[in-house]
């Protein structure tokens, strides 16, 4: 098997556990074991796509060591400094999925748009809105009543996240304290800016390169 096709595994698979992540997560938030499996199973997908696409030792290092941190972080009974343990993390889970992203989008733009390409464009855009998600989370911990919102389980600002991320803007939960507002406008510019730009783009010059064969 070549590069290129271990590359468009990779990113096929990272982009089915996404969304596997995305649409089930909130069903399964409220029993333990069956999130903590679900997070396990992504983080394992994450951790398997650092090796296939980028071969250099101190990329692995660095995405192997802030995996270790985020499970670490993510496993650790509640009843240990909870608060502490909880802003670790996020700050953590933030580094992480951030860490992916960079080295998904320095791929991309590195090497030949393919449909490959494309795929990690997805993959990229559906983990910036559990960034931001992870990002609210936080904002609420340090600082209660940032969002207007009934309970403050992760799943319901993954769903905030999202829905201001495709600008939908349901209204039922709504940004109060200015720096949660600030993020917010941030999240749907960004999010329209990358389908309208990045995506597009992509798209255009795969087809133009598929033209040009």
């Amino acid at each position: 098997m070549d590069d290129m096709d271990r590359t468009s595994i990779s990113y096929f698979s990272l982009l089915i556990c996404l969304l596997a992540f995305v649409l089930v997560y909130p069903f399964l938030q409220s029993r333990f074991l069956f999130g903590f499996l679900l997070n396990f199973s992504l983080l394992i997908i994450l951790l398997a796509s650092i090796p296939t696409l980028f071969q250099r030792r101190k990329i692995r290092k660095v995405g192997f060591s802030l995996g270790f941190l985020v499970f670490i972080f993510n496993s650790i009974p509640s009843f240990y400094s909870e608060f502490f343990i909880q802003i670790l993390a996020r700050g953590f889970s933030i580094l992480f999925f951030s860490y992916i992203i960079t080295i998904i989008l320095r791929h991309i733009f590195k090497s030949e748009i393919t449909n490959e390409s494309i795929l990690g464009a997805l993959c990229v855009y559906l983990l910036g809105g559990i960034v931001f998600a992870l990002i609210y989370a936080m904002m609420e911990l340090c600082s209660p009543g940032s969002f207007g919102i009934g309970t403050h389980g992760f799943q319901n600002f993954l769903y905030y996240s999202y829905v201001t991320m495709t600008t939908l803007g349901y209204g039922d939960i709504t940004p109060l304290s200015p720096l949660a507002q600030s993020f917010a406008i941030l999240e749907a510019i960004i999010g329209q800016f990358y389908i309208a730009t990045v995506i597009a783009r992509l798209v255009a010059m795969n087809i133009a390169g598929q033209k040009s064969i």
